[in-house]
């Protein structure tokens, strides 16, 4: 998938983050960050400290552990992130060698910045060839 912007540069990361996103805590409950998530149709819940830097990530599976269960001990540590100065390009590609729907997008301090998500790329193409095909 090449995406380009309309003076042929590549489409950045940072052009197609995706936000607000959900974010929680170390000591918050599975149930609570589980009825956030879902409220945001989205199915992830980044857990930051206080400055927002990325400690970890409680995905699908994670979110369905039982709900008094604090999120520390299902959370995966060290979630795969990615910069918005990445180009679009480069992210589908780490999206497909690591068979993820989803990364996570951080500052070079580690701070949440929002979401890169395939779905939305294949909807920004689609899009794209609708208005080379009708506009």
């Amino acid at each position: 998938m090449r995406i380009e912007r309309q003076n042929r540069e590549p489409e950045l990361v940072g052009d197609r983050i995706e936000r607000p996103v959900p974010t929680c805590r170390l000591t918050e409950t599975v149930g609570a960050v589980k009825q956030r998530a879902s409220e945001t149709g989205i199915e992830l819940c980044p857990v930051v400290n206080e400055a927002g830097v990325v400690l970890g990530l409680c995905a699908r599976t994670s979110l369905h552990a039982r709900p008094m269960t604090p999120v520390e001990e299902v959370m995966k540590s060290g979630p795969m992130t990615i910069r918005p100065s990445m180009t679009v390009e480069a992210a589908v590609q780490m999206l497909d060698q690591y068979d993820k729907e989803t990364i996570l997008v951080t500052s070079s301090d580690g701070k949440l910045i929002g979401l890169f998500r395939r779905h939305r790329m294949e909807q920004v193409e689609a899009e794209a060839v609708g208005d080379s095909i009708y506009g």
